[in-house]
C-alpha cells in the first residue's frame, strides 16, 4: 500500500471517529481541511462559553436495564389500557356502492407490542374498543362525484375521498 493511500485511510478513520460526513470528498487535502475546520470550531466553542456541568439523577443513570425496561413496559401497559377502553357505538357504512349488501366490517389495530381485530356488525349498537373506533374513523374510500364548474355540471366525474363509516356514540349512564 502506498503512502498516499495509507494517509488517506488514516484521515478517513479520523473523520469517522469525529462523526464527520466526508462523502464526496476524494482528495486528501480537502479531507484534511474538513478535519481541521472541525477542530477549530470545537476550540472556538470552548473559548466562547463554558459548558455547564451536567448532573444526573443517580437512580436513572445507574439504574439497571431491567428497571428501565419496566418503565417501557409500564408505558406500553398504560397506552394499551387507554386504547382498550370500550364504548358503545353504532357503525354505518357510508360507501354508496356496497352499503345495501354489506352487513359487517373488519377492524384491526396492531403495533409491535399487541394487536386486536374484530368483525363488527353494521347498523347495530356494539361495545367496541377505542382503538378500533379510531381505526374505523380513519378509513376513507374514493367516490366519483359530479364535476361542477361555475355552478353547472360538466358531465364528468371527479374522485373524492370520503369517510367510509359514520360512527354514532351511545352513552350509557
Amino acid at each position: 500500500m502506498s503512502e498516499i493511500t495509507k494517509s488517506m485511510n488514516e484521515l478517513k478513520d479520523e473523520a469517522t471517529k469525529l462523526g464527520l460526513d466526508f462523502t464526496g470528498i476524494k482528495s486528501k487535502v480537502a479531507l484534511q481541511e474538513l478535519i481541521d475546520t472541525y477542530y477549530k470550531s470545537q476550540a472556538a466553542d470552548d473559548l466562547v462559553e463554558e459548558k455547564p456541568e451536567v448532573t444526573e439523577d443517580i437512580a436513572t443513570s445507574q439504574a439497571p436495564a431491567q428497571t428501565r425496561a419496566k418503565g417501557v413496559r409500564g408505558m406500553v401497559a398504560q397506552l394499551k389500557k387507554e386504547a382498550l377502553k370500550t364504548r358503545i357505538v353504532r357503525i354505518t357504512n357510508n360507501d354508496k356502492r356496497d352499503n345495501h349488501v354489506t352487513t359487517t366490517c373488519y377492524l384491526c389495530c396492531e403495533n409491535q407490542y399487541w394487536g386486536i381485530s374484530k368483525i363488527v356488525p353494521l347498523d347495530e349498537p356494539v361495545e367496541l374498543e377505542q382503538c378500533l373506533i379510531d381505526t374505523a374513523k380513519g378509513v376513507e374510500v374514493v367516490l366519483h362525484v359530479d364535476e361542477i364548474v361555475d355552478g353547472k355540471r360538466t358531465g364528468n366525474k371527479v374522485p373524492k375521498l370520503v369517510k367510509k363509516y359514520v360512527i354514532s356514540y351511545e352513552d350509557i349512564d
